[in-house]
């Protein structure tokens, strides 16, 4: 993978309420940094601008260097108001398997092999720390007049769940 990247899908904020809620949870409560970059769509289009919660060794949340194990250790012991941190990790890893085939994310598959074995290490039941199943996503926007209006490729469009974000409670 090449370490001058970093994959990622873009969502669109719509209403002052959202960015706000945002920036309470990640900054104010979580200690990221907020930083413009250009996403550069997959599949063509035009750049445009984004905005990226990071997490920096400035954060009093930041828990240090640490091994992919040592890590593993510390999503199977902690959850948040959003669900358990063995989900977020799982869930993406199943997420860029899915949507971005042809990224490998060494770190990250190794991280969720880590936290497979200290899950199962440890007879901690998996489906009561993945929450409910996921159901079939829906696009997230539709065009205006379907019959007429073209749709950009899959690979340029996101999915999303519907059901409610949990982290969101929306």
């Amino acid at each position: 993978m090449d370490p001058e990247k970093v994959w990622g899908v873009a969502y669109e904020l719509c209403g002052e309420d959202a960015i706000a809620y945002l920036n309470n949870r990640e900054v104010t409560l979580g200690g990221y940094v907020t930083k413009f970059s250009k996403f550069y769509p997959t599949a063509g289009g035009n750049p445009f601008p984004v905005l990226l919660y990071i997490a920096t060794d400035e954060s009093v949340h930041w828990l240090g260097e640490a091994s992919e194990d040592e890590i593993a250790e510390q999503v199977v012991s902690c959850s948040g108001s959003c669900g358990h941190n063995v989900e977020y990790v799982l869930r993406l890893a199943d997420y860029v398997r899915d949507h971005a085939p042809d990224v490998i994310d060494e770190h990250l598959f190794t991280l969720e092999a880590f936290v497979r074995k200290r899950v199962a290490d440890k007879s901690l039941n998996l489906d009561l720390l993945m929450g409910p199943p996921i159901t079939k996503a829906l696009p997230v926007s539709v065009p205006e007049d379907e019959e007429t209006a073209e749709i950009p490729p899959l690979n340029f469009i996101d999915l999303m769940d519907n059901t409610k974000l949990r982290c969101l409670g929306i």
